[in-house]
């Protein structure tokens, strides 16, 4: 799970991840202040790989937001980058 960018001509992107088990998973962006913007997806998933597709839909301004990837008690941030060019 590492950095994702947006640019103008994707109007969405990819965030790809394993579960080892069945576990919830919540996915929700942040804004820079930390305002929560959307929760993409907050349900229990099967084990394996995943992939879950973010959908920018002109519903987010160019700029830095977070990725907050929560998978039962573990956390994990990373950074989404939209740009317009």
């Amino acid at each position: 799970f590492r950095r994702v960018l947006f640019r103008s001509t994707n109007t969405s992107a990819t965030v790809s991840f394993n579960l080892e088990k069945s576990q919830k998973v919540k996915l929700i962006v942040k804004d820079i202040v930390g305002k929560e913007i959307e929760t993409v997806i907050q349900e229990e998933r099967p084990a394996g790989i995943q992939k879950i597709e973010i959908n920018k839909q002109g519903q987010y301004a160019a700029g830095v937001y977070y990725l907050n990837l929560q998978i039962g008690e573990k956390n994990s941030v990373s950074k989404l980058l939209i740009t317009q060019e």
